[in-house]
């Protein structure tokens, strides 16, 4: 049976005693009997398995004390030689690694009457149970409680007390040092314990005791894995990158089933990186996270709360927080051509889309910036004019959620534009525009060029283009097109 009991220190103001070997049971009940006093368990140490059961068949295994009143304190203690000249299969050598044998995880091994030792099935198998031990300041007494509460417990129905004290000995006291100094009287202690017992061998072979905090047991078993959920959870974003400022929620999932208060409480921690954290009330393993307003990469932790295993961490993502590198502009759909008659003019409305197309820029502003034109002949007037002088620059413009195909779409059109009159000559204008963006109210910085390329063929005929849109080209006999870009939807 599983429980999930939780325990909660505190610092105490004063050290306590480390305590290892200072076991004084009290000689009252039996149940609070040291191993060593049990008089089976003293035949077994002193005799051996095999002896003991001899003794047994004689005296009857009803009466164990009447075993300690034999003269076995004469039977000198058995002992194999440092090399045994029979190579290790003689029956006591065979005993001997029986013995051993029955100290590992796969279960006691039974000894039988002919001295073969046998690995068998455990019929009863592995006891496991959840044991909570009011703390006391006495590694002694703390070391009978413990004892006490393992007999108790239902996972232990039928284990034999007497069996319980010295497979729980060492641990009893580890525990005891280790939290002696910050525990105060009184205070519950979850622990898990858990023995192979076989109830047919002697009155119940009990070995391979371990006794642990039941939080850190659970922590062991359990499988956490941390999840990102973006808020613009678009198909085929990334799932370990997120756009500057974009907003995430996080979670956890645990294996076997669990929730945050079962493990302890959860909290996530930026372990490094930037960004901003803002976890959920109570310690539930839920968080907000903001990304940085600069690229970067953040480790976030899903750290325990509280109880014996405080501060670990059970799970932890690593992810990149990623700027606009690139965009394009197309055509809007649906627009025409602008153009002015006789003139030599061509022109169209653009909508632009940020790279890279993974994540979501939805909580950047977008604005064009400075860029001064290089041209020559029919436009060559125009050779060193500031982009900023004669259009808007430095308007922010918001931007749209996510798209693994288009990327995030600026809200806001662009007249890619350019009308001059007779007369005609071949020449070329280049504006090269900084394409910028900003979180909030902060500086502008500049993430690309955005290259708007006029064409003059020298009979009134132009084409223009800008940031990888298609070419558009009108005559100067076209007919007049007047094409509003404000109203066009980008």
């Amino acid at each position: 049976m599983h429980m999930s009991l939780q325990s909660f220190t505190e610092a105490r103001s004063r050290p306590k005693e480390q305590v290892t070997s200072r076991l004084t049971p009290p000689e009252a009940a039996a149940p609070r009997l040291h191993p060593s006093t049990h008089p089976l368990l003293h035949l077994q140490r002193t005799i051996g398995n095999q002896a003991t059961l001899q003794l047994l068949r004689r005296a009857g295994p009803d009466d164990p004390e009447a075993l300690s009143r034999k003269q076995v304190v004469r039977t000198p203690e058995p002992r194999l030689p440092r090399v045994c000249a029979c190579g290790g299969e003689c029956s006591a050598c065979v005993i001997q690694q029986g013995a051993a044998a029955s100290r590992t995880d796969g279960g006691p091994a039974i000894v039988r009457g002919s001295g073969v030792v046998q690995r068998q099935p455990t019929p009863a198998g592995r006891r496991v149970d959840v044991i909570e031990v009011a703390f006391v300041d006495d590694g002694v007494e703390f070391y009978h409680r413990v004892i006490q509460a393992i007999h108790r417990s239902a996972g232990f129905r039928g284990v034999p007390v007497a069996g319980l004290w010295q497979p729980f000995h060492d641990r009893a006291f580890a525990i005891y040092n280790q939290i002696a100094s910050s525990t105060r009287a009184g205070e519950r202690v979850a622990l898990r314990a858990s023995v192979w017992f076989d109830p047919t061998v002697f009155h119940g072979q009990v070995t391979g005791g371990i006794l642990e905090f039941e939080q850190k047991a659970r922590l062991r078993e359990t499988t956490v894995t941390a999840l990102l959920t973006p808020r613009d959870n678009f198909a085929g974003r990334s799932a370990d990158r997120l756009g500057l400022a974009e907003v995430a929620d996080l979670s956890f999932t645990a294996s076997p089933a669990a929730t945050a208060n079962d493990l302890g409480g959860l909290n996530w921690e930026i372990g490094a990186g930037g960004g901003t954290l803002t976890p959920a009330p109570g310690n539930t393993g839920r968080a907000v996270f903001t990304a940085a307003a600069t690229p970067g990469g953040v480790r976030l932790e899903l750290r325990t709360a509280s109880g014996r295993a405080a501060g670990l961490e059970v799970a932890h993502l690593i992810l990149s927080m990623v700027a606009p590198d690139d965009a394009v502009m197309e055509q809007i759909p649906g627009t025409g051509i602008q153009h002015a008659n006789g003139q030599c003019s061509v022109g169209f409305c653009g909508r632009i889309f940020l790279r890279p197309v993974d994540v979501s820029f939805q909580n950047i502003q977008f604005s064009e910036g400075e860029g001064i034109a290089i041209a020559a002949g029919y436009y060559r007037g125009n050779q060193g004019a500031s982009h900023c002088a004669s259009n808007p620059c430095h308007n922010p413009i918001p931007v749209g959620g996510g798209n693994s195909t288009t990327g995030s779409k600026v809200f806001g059109v662009d007249n890619a534009a350019q009308t001059n009159g007779p007369p005609f000559a071949p020449g070329f204008l280049l504006w090269p525009i900084a394409w910028q963006y900003r979180i909030g109210s902060s500086s502008w910085v500049p993430f690309t060029v955005a290259k708007q390329l006029v064409i003059a063929d020298g009979t009134g005929g132009a084409t223009i283009s800008k940031k990888g849109s298609t070419p558009v080209s009108a005559v100067a006999a076209d007919p007049t097109n007047i094409v509003n870009c404000a109203a066009a939807t980008p």
